[in-house]
């Protein structure tokens, strides 16, 4: 999307600080249920708030050579396996699971969703509730 490459640099900061459980909660709040993220400094933003980092920290570090080396590992991960989205998921090589289609209101509430259709798709029921 528009803010794919300031997404990959936050989650890449993210990995290097270890703070990925609380960004991944923050990003997905502010995106999925929220619908706030729409400009670089919607990243930044809550990335500082989910962190407790100062502006100045994370454009200090979003730019460091770990994260730089990071990215480039995510990028060359994708190319190498044809990744088009975040994730790609087929079940039974059959069906592709469109996650835009799941509403959620937090994290754990789109993973049970997520989990849900995929045991229905692995048990051969597309259409079963």
């Amino acid at each position: 999307g528009p803010l794919g490459h300031e997404l990959t640099r936050a989650w890449a900061l993210a990995m290097v600080m270890k703070e990925t459980d609380v960004v991944e909660k923050a990003f997905f709040t502010a995106g999925m249920v929220e619908k706030r993220l729409h400009s670089p400094d919607d990243v930044r933003r809550v990335f500082m708030s989910a962190t407790g980092i100062s502006r100045a920290e994370y454009d200090r570090s979003i730019k460091s050579p770990a994260v730089n080396d990071m990215v480039a590992l995510q990028e060359r991960l994708f190319k190498e396996y044809g990744v088009r989205g975040t994730p790609s998921v087929y079940v039974r090589g059959r069906y592709h699971i469109n996650n835009a289609a799941f509403s959620a209101f937090s994290v754990e509430d789109f993973r049970s969703r997520y989990a849900a259709v995929v045991r229905k798709l692995l048990a051969g029921n597309p259409d079963a509730d």
